[in-house]
């Protein structure tokens, strides 16, 4: 019992640190996605007052 409980727990570890990197790179990526179009809004803006 107490050998089941330890893998259990492992593949708990496990799982938890593989949901945790996920989490990372969703949030690294989402960034990084508002970052570029702030940029291109910015930039487009910045297009079209010159435009003008």
């Amino acid at each position: 019992m107490p050998l089941l409980c330890l893998v259990s727990s492992a593949k708990i570890r496990i799982f938890a640190g593989m949901v945790g990197w996920l989490f990372v790179f969703y949030k690294y990526y989402h960034t990084q996605l508002q970052y570029k179009c702030k940029k291109r809004v910015i930039f487009v803006s910045f297009y079209k007052q010159t435009e003008i």
